[in-house]
């Protein structure tokens, strides 16, 4: 202990002898301490882009990969997308509720930090069909050779 306490008292300039226990305690807390950027939290989507589906909403799940809490943005922002839910923590899954018709949105997850990893998915809402109207003007029926009609 006397080459601890004058290791101590030569190399840190402490004007007193320095038991053993305390040196150790002193070492203990100088590797403990200190700045822990190697455990930063990370948030990622798994899933693939995909198209919106309205009538299964089962394939509107999008898959979180993270080891934090994360939360849901989507560009541009003021496009009118609901999720849920619009966070959560570590692995999970949200689901893309609604968006606007005929309008693709990018998806992706935030860490609790504010820090995004990976890319965000691409949804796509197909607009609304526009239905065929067919109209008849009236006309004559002909009775043709092999049974068939035909308008003239």
């Amino acid at each position: 202990m006397k080459q601890l306490s004058i290791l101590f008292r030569g190399t840190l300039g402490f004007p007193f002898p320095v038991s053993g226990a305390f040196a150790l305690c002193l070492l203990l807390l100088a590797s403990c301490g200190g700045d822990d950027s190697s455990d930063e939290g990370y948030a990622a989507i798994e899933s693939a882009s995909f198209t919106f589906d309205e009538t299964t909403p089962a394939n509107n799940a999008v898959r979180v990969i993270a080891n934090t809490g994360w939360q849901v943005f989507w560009t541009p922002e003021s496009a009118a997308v609901r999720v849920e839910p619009v966070s959560g923590s570590g692995n999970g899954v949200f689901y893309v509720r609604d968006m606007p018709k005929g309008a693709s949105v990018q998806v992706g997850v935030r860490a609790a930090s504010g820090k995004t990893s990976g890319k965000p998915v691409t949804v796509t809402r197909a607009a609304d069909a526009v239905g065929v109207t067919l109209s008849v003007a009236p006309g004559t029926w002909i009775s043709t050779p092999r049974g068939r009609i035909a308008l003239r």
